[in-house]
């Protein structure tokens, strides 16, 4: 069971990885980053990178769950995401450009406010491939017929002091897991029975 809680956390963490390194990408080769034409475009990339992770992010939850109960009926990472999938207006998909305008405007370093917009589009997507991860934990879990009890923090190989803490508690829904900034954990479910 370890293996495998290890073998996802790290899949889903490959995948966060590529979507953010994807919108940074999106980002440095903007053509006119200053313009409404370099917003519009960073949105649309923005929408289909992050929207498409998510996607990626529910399908290995609901196959992490598979391995561990049958499925009595087919699962749907589409249908798991569609309450909390990226849209155009969706943060990621506007403020990370918001950001970046925000900060020439205000005299910062053109190249300082590009990386600090990076950061601020890897941080928002990396909120939304989690809550995408935890909707396909629910879809998978509801697909299997097994009947979800609580949730857990998976620790990190870099987990902190707090994380290894709150980990030791379980918790009623996979949203009230508690995280912090930059936090490279998971959750997991709790199955009746266990």
């Amino acid at each position: 069971m370890a293996a495998r809680d290890r073998a996802h956390r790290d899949a889903q963490a490959r995948l966060a990885d590529l979507v953010e390194t994807r919108l940074g990408a999106i980002l440095d080769a903007l053509e006119a980053p200053m313009e409404q034409s370099g917003f519009d475009a960073y949105s649309r990339a923005a929408t289909l990178t992050v929207a498409g992770g998510q996607r990626q992010a529910a399908q290995l939850a609901i196959a992490y769950v598979a391995r561990g109960a049958p499925l009595v009926r087919p699962p749907s990472a589409v249908r798991a995401i569609e309450p909390v999938r990226v849209t155009a207006e969706s943060p990621v998909t506007r403020s990370p450009m918001l950001r970046l305008w925000g900060q020439v405007a205000e005299g910062v370093a053109f190249a300082d406010a590009l990386a600090s917009s990076r950061g601020f589009a890897a941080e928002l997507a990396s909120r939304d491939m989690l809550v995408a991860q935890r909707a396909g934990l629910d879809e998978g879990a509801s697909a299997s017929g097994r009947q979800i009890v609580g949730w857990r923090k998976e620790l990190s190989g870099s987990a902190c002091d707090w994380c290894q803490m709150v980990a030791e508690g379980s918790y009623g829904s996979a949203d009230a897991v508690p995280f912090h900034e930059h936090d490279l954990c998971s959750v997991s479910p709790i199955y009746e029975g266990e």
